[in-house]
């Protein structure tokens, strides 16, 4: 698993110590794959989406409107990002210094696998 030192090993250690003293209400999910391996995790632990967890991926996937629950997740344009990065690229390589930031607009996409907050 890309992104997590250990591999999906790693990713399953990480969310398996998260749950052992105070265990989260909710998990942000940084990619796709990282959004799976989580749901994969929390399924083999009998943890409900969105019943016990909400969970939400950062990325965009078309796919997410086929899965019951629908996907909770952030909708960017990458094109937005390629093409800020390719005239970074054009900048730096002209010898010209780029430390611009640049912000790109998202929308977040409320889909089913978000649940109520706990009440105390």
């Amino acid at each position: 698993m890309r992104g997590w030192e250990g591999g999906l090993e790693g990713l399953y250690a990480h969310l398996d110590s998260s749950f052992q003293i105070s265990p989260p209400t909710a998990l942000i999910a940084s990619s796709c794959p990282n959004y799976f391996a989580t749901q994969s995790f929390l399924l083999n632990r009998g943890i409900r989406v969105p019943q016990d967890l909400s969970l939400i991926c950062v990325d965009d996937e078309p796919h997410f409107s086929q899965c019951r629950p629908s996907v909770s997740h952030i909708r960017w344009s990458s094109r937005s990002v390629a093409n800020r990065i390719v005239r970074w690229v054009r900048n730096i390589r002209e010898g010209k210094k780029d430390t611009r930031q640049t912000m790109i607009k998202a929308e977040f996409v409320e889909g089913g696998t978000m649940g109520p907050a706990p009440e105390e």
